[in-house]
């Protein structure tokens, strides 16, 4: 009698095991789709991870021309408005030297017509500088976008 219990444990045993191998393999399917999922999950993040500190770059390249871009405007500002004030100091110490009301509208009259063609090129200087800051700073970015449907 000892022996049938021994088979019928057996055939339990086999029918559990029959029985659980649908759901083992269910199990080794989600284990297996979970670990892809993680796979991709991981590539993703290493994608948009490198994506940020390329823009990062970009944006820390745009701003350091900027800043160089405003220094060399401000710099050049600074000079020309140096020059312009020895000019009319110059001017004003020559207005002294004046011996007639019509010296002083001639000179007069000279200086601010040779100021104003200064003071033309001096915009000119300073607009193509701000240009030139402007498009160094932005090039970094720009070259960055993509810009969809472009061909």
């Amino acid at each position: 009698m000892a022996v049938a219990p021994k088979k019928s444990t057996e055939t339990v045993e086999t029918a559990v095991k029959a029985a659980l191998a649908p759901m083992n393999q269910v199990q080794e399917q989600v284990r297996e789709a979970a670990e892809k999922g993680v796979e991709q999950v991981k590539a993703q993040y290493e994608a948009v991870k490198e994506a940020a500190e390329k823009a990062t770059g970009k944006i820390e390249e745009s701003l350091t021309a900027a800043k160089t871009g405003a220094t060399a405007f401000n710099v050049k500002a600074i000079e020309l408005a140096r020059k312009n004030a020895n000019a009319s100091f110059d001017h004003f110490q020559s207005l002294f030297a004046v011996k007639s009301v019509q010296d002083f509208v001639n000179l007069n009259t000279e200086f601010a017509k040779a100021q104003a063609a200064v003071f033309a090129d001096q915009a000119k200087e300073l607009s193509a500088l701000g240009q030139k800051a402007v498009t160094d700073a932005v090039e970094p970015v720009k070259s960055a976008i993509v810009v969809p449907f472009q061909k």
